[in-house]
């Protein structure tokens, strides 16, 4: 109700796992209800065990869903996210949005485990019919002042010496954005 009277167009909502929380449908319509977007941020691990009525409300109310994919890489993924199918699960996720016409944006956290995958998932993301993948950098501070942030994070930094590396990843992708309908933050 705040948002609304401030004109506060746009609710992001990310996790842990939003879709974990059994109110997310009547948040993402009370919302809609007063002008405002969602927009969820998921691991893509229960998205298509989503009741179609969950599935349905989402597309009539406009959400935009991120999965938090670091790489189409099986190897890659399964280490970055702990789990032996999260691949998998991201994919599944991906089909099942897009069946209900639901946009869907890749978030990409780049690391020193993934940064040589970057193009390669990519044609991957484009090629299940993603239009935006996003890269982020590690971020290792807390955003709660009154909580210590992952301790060894830093650690999942592309090394110095591997920059360079990093750089021509970067700029493939932002070629090949050039010529492809697929939006990315690389510049």
């Amino acid at each position: 109700d705040q948002m609304a009277v401030a004109g506060i167009k746009r609710l992001s909502m990310c996790g842990g796992e939003p879709f974990l929380f059994d109110g997310i449908p009547e948040i993402v319509r009370y919302a809609s209800n007063n002008k405002i977007r969602c927009n969820l941020t998921s691991n893509g691990m229960p998205i298509s065990r989503l009741d179609k009525s969950v599935l349905t409300i989402l597309k009539e109310c406009g959400t935009m869903i991120n999965i938090s994919a670091d790489s189409f890489n099986e190897q890659i993924q399964t280490y970055t996210r702990g789990h032996h199918d999260a691949l998998h699960h991201a994919v599944e996720a991906i089909e099942t949005l897009q069946k209900y016409q639901i946009p869907v944006t890749i978030l990409s956290t780049v690391t020193r485990y993934n940064f040589r995958d970057l193009y390669d998932s990519l044609i991957k993301a484009r090629d299940l019919g993603i239009k935006q993948v996003l890269y982020q950098p590690v971020i290792y501070h807390s955003n709660f002042p009154d909580r210590e942030t992952l301790s060894g994070k830093q650690a999942l930094n592309v090394m110095p010496d591997d920059v360079p590396v990093l750089k021509n990843q970067l700029l493939r992708i932002k070629q090949y954005e050039k010529h492809h309908p697929i939006a990315t933050n690389v510049y």
